[in-house]
């Protein structure tokens, strides 16, 4: 087997696809936020909407994996997973002098 046919057994996407799917999902949101603008919608309620939607998509991907979990279990594995996340930040290493290392 060959290095391209092992390239696209393996879904290997080439730096100029991925260029070109950054570029159009760049488009796609710049056009978006261009109609949110033009309906006059609040940043705010955007954001509200989007982290709730967050919260949704965790709170199912939790339930498909553990399907015997209660709404409280899962809200904990959420409130886990965000601190979690929190320890994760506060850990690393920020500013100049990380590269000077």
């Amino acid at each position: 087997m060959d290095l391209e046919a092992s390239k696209k057994d393996s879904n290997y996407i080439s730096r100029k696809e991925l260029y070109l799917i950054r570029k159009e999902k760049l488009l796609k949101e710049i056009q978006s936020a261009e109609r949110l603008m033009e309906k006059d919608v609040e940043p705010l309620r955007i954001a509200d909407e989007f982290i709730h939607g967050m919260f949704k998509l965790m709170e199912d991907g939790i339930t498909r994996r553990n399907s015997n979990l209660s709404k409280k279990e899962i809200d904990k594995k959420i409130r886990e997973i965000l601190t979690f996340t929190e320890k994760i930040k506060k850990n690393r290493i920020r500013g100049k002098d990380h590269w000077q290392k």
